[in-house]
């Protein structure tokens, strides 16, 4: 795993459909579904990918400063679980075309 994190810290990332996606948002529930207008897809997102699409959404940013935007966002005990779960949830992004390399 932390070769995974290691390797996302050093990429480039940007969500290249940014401008065609529609968010509903149920703070209650945490919950997130995004609709791609332009492909007719919708995803169901974890708070902690919403996060990062957020992070995103402006400009193409490195991994590390994806991490060190969301870890501001987590209480400090916190910090070892989001290290884990950042490489799985944007690997899992990557794959479902929401956010691509930017080099």
């Amino acid at each position: 795993m932390a070769d995974a994190l290691s390797n996302l810290l050093e990429v480039n990332w940007h969500c290249p459909g940014f401008a065609h996606w529609r968010f509903a948002h149920w703070p209650d529930s945490g919950e997130t579904v995004l609709f791609d207008v332009k492909s007719g897809q919708t995803h169901f997102l974890a708070p902690l990918a919403t996060a990062v699409l957020e992070v995103l959404s402006e400009e193409p940013r490195s991994g590390r400063t994806v991490l060190d935007a969301l870890s501001s966002r987590v209480e400090p005990v916190e910090l070892g679980a989001l290290r884990q779960q950042l490489a799985d949830v944007v690997r899992r992004l990557e794959a479902a075309g929401l956010v691509e390399q930017w080099n």
